[in-house]
């Protein structure tokens, strides 16, 4: 038997959408996530 979570949550960015896309989009962020099993909703 499998499982799946899906949540989905919102959050106040304190900063430009430019600061704030270039560390989330990063290759960091994807190893990040990864490791996690996040998935961002496309």
């Amino acid at each position: 038997m499998s499982c799946s979570i899906t949540s989905v949550f919102t959050f106040k960015i304190e900063s430009t959408f430019d600061e704030w896309a270039a560390i989330f989009d990063s290759e960091e962020a994807d190893k990040r996530h990864s490791e996690f099993l996040l998935m961002t909703l496309l």
